[in-house]
């Protein structure tokens, strides 16, 4: 998912939706066999990488909450069509 070229006031929303594509894509990784183990330690470590990232979308939840209070829409197809593709994502992983 890219935030690039989005001149929409949705970008707190998609900086939250990124950040938790990543998070489902790794816990599916990690859970793939049903247990956590060493061999998750790749997902485990990429998923560390990102915990900045993480930290300041969380920040911005309430920011990105508020952002949901006014969308247009075209605002509403671009957060649909993220979902949709976060869910593609973690089914594929």
């Amino acid at each position: 998912m890219t935030l690039e070229g989005t001149n929409m006031d949705i970008d707190k929303i998609l900086l939250l939706l990124a950040q938790i594509e990543t998070l489902g894509v790794a816990g599916k990784k990690i859970m793939a066999d049903g247990k956590v183990d060493l061999t998750d330690l790749p997902a485990a470590i990429g998923l560390l990488s990102n915990v900045n990232g993480m930290i300041e979308a969380f920040k911005g939840a309430g920011e990105a909450f508020g952002e949901m209070k006014d969308l247009d829409a075209a605002e509403s197809l671009e957060i649909v069509k993220a979902l949709y593709e976060i869910g593609k994502k973690i089914e594929q992983a």
